[in-house]
């Protein structure tokens, strides 16, 4: 009996164990930077076990709203305990002065302890280089507080829209079918959010970190940046263990993490790489147009493509052109990320990739995305041009201008009109079949003098708009 009795027990303890959940923990400097996560949580509450930790009460973030008599750190204590009742997630403290946050020993110390306690799978954390200061000090508290604590977990950072400079996601969650439920939540922060406030949010998620029309098609995301991740073929992450989402009869992927062509690999071109680093340190820091692509873009500079054309431009614009010949993609990423957007500030940039890309019309409009998001965050001053991929081969049936068409279709979503504008006179440089014309290109790829002139005409608008010359 006593036997069987043990068993059972063990038998108990083992099943209890096997229904534990993995905890994944977000660390918010105030109430109500939790949002970025809402859909993340909603998505997967029934997954994992989530808990929050507040840096501080955010006491002194309503003098605004009109909040002046002391109750502030108890209102929003209270609406913080409400949304995180309504995620089911639990809420801690870390009770530090709000405005006033820092990552010094002892802090980092409490929360090394506070993780080391909860041992998490998984941690999300503000951008360390976010513009507000008490976010920056949050970031940076988290990574010295997982050392201190000798943990490893997976380590994620949360966007919080404008203030996160040079943030590029690489972790999307499709979150429209709980998109309603994110702006219930959000409502529930009154103090905050007033008015048409929820509905501004609402635009600025649609809208985040490029998701409609590439993989959603006008649909809602959340979007996070990787910083520790399992090694690859160790285990899942997180986000591939979120439930798929279905919605307009169509089931979505979930946890989508972009592939190689979105990722920056270095493809040496030494003599041009230092060229054009040697004319960015000689500007000044004044250069008005860039060029980014690859050999097309990079004709602009060559005898007898579209040299003629760009030299008469460049009596009357500084430019920049960072067109590689061959490059693809993530070489376009790697450059970028590497020193090539550093040193000036542009008023224009020109963007085409993608027709050296073999891998799938999805994965190469991620590569675009990818560019533009750095270009975006580290030059946010300047507009884009956005160009689709030229035409090629003899007709429309090429296999190569069947792919691009479909890159075109998603690439062309990522325009608004106002910071990124869609510039397509493809339609001037095929020929009858559908194919590039043989009279602008004698290989129907890389163009002629013909070819530059139609490019230039239909761009040169945009120029002398962005330049006011």
């Amino acid at each position: 009996m006593k036997f069987n009795a043990a068993v059972a027990a063990a038998a108990m303890i083992l099943a209890g164990a096997a229904m534990a959940k993995d905890r994944v923990v977000v660390v918010p400097a105030h109430p109500d930077d939790l949002i970025p996560c809402f859909g993340m949580c909603l998505k997967s509450k029934d997954v994992f076990e989530w808990h929050v930790i507040e840096f501080t009460h955010g006491e002194r973030g309503l003098g605004e709203q009109g909040y002046r008599d002391g109750s502030t750190k108890e209102i929003r204590m209270a609406e913080e305990g409400a949304v995180c009742k309504e995620l089911g997630a639990q809420l801690h403290w870390l009770d530090e002065i709000d405005g006033e946050a820092y990552a010094c020993r002892e802090t980092c110390e409490r929360l090394a302890a506070l993780l080391k306690e909860l041992n998490p799978r998984a941690v999300f954390a503000h951008w360390p280089v976010d513009i507000h200061g008490d976010h920056a000090m949050a970031g940076v508290a988290v990574q010295k507080a997982l050392f201190l604590a000798g943990l490893s977990p997976e380590v994620y950072f949360m966007e919080q829209e404008y203030q996160s400079k040079r943030f590029v996601p690489d972790q999307f969650v499709d979150i429209t079918d709980v998109i309603d439920r994110k702006c219930e939540l959000i409502r529930m922060y009154k103090c905050q959010y007033r008015d048409g406030a929820i509905e501004r949010r609402k635009c600025a998620i649609a809208q985040a970190n490029g998701m409609r029309s590439m993989l959603l098609a006008d649909g809602y995301a959340e979007g996070f940046m990787s910083f520790v991740q399992p090694l690859q073929g160790q285990c899942k992450t997180i986000f591939q263990e979120l439930p798929p989402t279905k919605s307009c009869g169509t089931l979505r992927f979930q946890g989508f993490s972009p592939p190689r062509p979105a990722m920056p690999v270095h493809a040496p071109w030494p003599s041009r790489e230092q060229e054009k680093r040697s004319q960015i340190a000689m500007s000044g820091g004044k250069i008005d147009i860039v060029f980014v692509g690859d050999s097309i873009t990079h004709g602009w500079e060559n005898e007898g493509r579209g040299k003629s054309l760009y030299d008469e431009l460049c009596k009357t614009y500084s430019i920049l052109n960072l067109g590689y010949s061959g490059q693809r993609t993530e070489n376009m990423v790697w450059r970028l990320e590497n020193g090539e957007l550093d040193g000036y500030r542009a008023r224009l940039f020109m963007v085409m990739a993608g027709t050296n890309n073999s891998e799938p019309a999805e994965e190469v409009a991620i590569g675009v995305h990818r560019i533009l998001d750095i270009i975006r965050s580290r030059q946010s001053q300047a507009k884009i041009l956005l160009l689709p991929i030229f035409p090629r081969g003899k007709s429309a049936e090429d296999v190569r201008n069947v792919k691009n068409a479909k890159v075109n279709a998603v690439i062309r979503g990522f325009a608004d009109d106002v910071n990124i504008i869609w510039c397509d006179f493809t339609s001037q440089l095929r020929d009858s079949a559908g194919g590039m014309s043989s009279d602008l290109s004698s290989d129907r790829l890389h163009m002629n003098e013909a070819g530059y002139a139609i490019w230039l005409d239909h761009v040169m608008p945009h120029f002398q708009r962005a330049c006011g010359k």
